[in-house]
Order: C-alpha cells, then sequence, then structure tokens
C-alpha cells in the first residue's frame, strides 16, 4: 500500500519550450511523492492528412492554459503507473477525434511524462516500465532506404520514407549490418 501511494500523480506543470527549429512546444513535468517525469512534443516537419492537430487553436499558450485547466485537475490523484487509464482520460478530457481541443502534441507529452513519473517513482528506467517482460529483448532496427516527402530535397517520391525491417537475423548487430548493406 505504502509503495503504491508513491505513484499517484500530485503536480502537473507545462511550460512553453523551444525545439531544435526554434519552434515553441510544450513540456510537460509530471510529479509523484517519490517521482518526476519530463517530456516535451517533437514536431516533424510535415504533418500527414490523418494526423492529429499538434496544438488547440492559440498555439502553444492555449495548449498550457488547456493544461492547467482541463488536464491537470482530472489526473492529480491518480496512479501514474495506470497508463492505459491516463491515455484514456486523456482522449475524454478532449472528447475530438483529432485532439484539436487540448492538442495531440499536449497529450503526447503529458503521456509520457507520466509514463517517466512511474518509473522513476518505481526506481526504474523507463524501459522496463513500459517493456514489461519484454525489456530484455531489443527491437529489431528499421532502417531507412530511400528519404522522400517533405524532408528531401529537389525530386523525390511523396512517401516520406522508405522503411526496411531485417528477418531472419539472430541478434541486434546482425540487424544493423543487414541495414547497412541495403
Amino acid at each position: 500500500m505504502k509503495l503504491k501511494l508513491s505513484t499517484i500523480i500530485q503536480n502537473i506543470t507545462a511550460r512553453k519550450i523551444f525545439n531544435i527549429r526554434g519552434e515553441e512546444t510544450i513540456e510537460i513535468e509530471v510529479k509523484t511523492k517519490n517521482g518526476f517525469g519530463r517530456a516535451s512534443a517533437p514536431s516533424g516537419a510535415s504533418r500527414g492528412k490523418g494526423e492529429v492537430v499538434p496544438y488547440p487553436d492559440g498555439g502553444v499558450n492555449q495548449a498550457i492554459k488547456r493544461v492547467q485547466e482541463l488536464v491537470e485537475p482530472q489526473l492529480i490523484g491518480i496512479d501514474a503507473q495506470g497508463q492505459e487509464k491516463v491515455d484514456l482520460l486523456l482522449h475524454q478530457i478532449d472528447e475530438t477525434q483529432d485532439f484539436r481541443k487540448i492538442g495531440g502534441n499536449t497529450s503526447y507529452a503529458v503521456s509520457l511524462a507520466t509514463a517517466e513519473a512511474a518509473a522513476s517513482s518505481m526506481g526504474r528506467p523507463l524501459f522496463a516500465q513500459l517493456g514489461g517482460h519484454l525489456t530484455s529483448e531489443l527491437p529489431h532496427p528499421l532502417g531507412n532506404v530511400i528519404g522522400g516527402g517533405k524532408h528531401a530535397r529537389g525530386k523525390s517520391p511523396d512517401i516520406q520514407e522508405f522503411l526496411v525491417l531485417p528477418v531472419k537475423v539472430n541478434t541486434f548487430l546482425d540487424a544493423a549490418k543487414a541495414n547497412i548493406l541495403i
């Protein structure tokens, strides 16, 4: 029982920061009794038709206000280890398909900061918190063989990336070598 109390969300802070391209983005801090998590939202150079809205109308400033008014009151007192519950609450708070009310970037940063706070509270790394029984396995790396879309210069395909996934390899090193050879 005592251990569980250490993972209860006590405070959420939202602030504006700047990404590597000098653009505004949101950073979220989640605090529990014994842990702390911080995450910011990346933003790509391009946005697909089916992607969520990064921020509500009003941008990062409005997103910060929505965290303070809508998100924080709903998440204070929630167990940070209940990642699915936290993510479900974020969907319920937003009430839209494309996250235009709080912003997809806001939801992402809150979710990841919560996972980091839970891991910190339990004294384990984030990969162990999220990976469960798979924490001793490395994933197979994807290799980008053709880059296109907004990231490419000159004539390029409309598709942003063509990725390969090595199969029938036994180790991470073998998979990385296969990607290099392609």
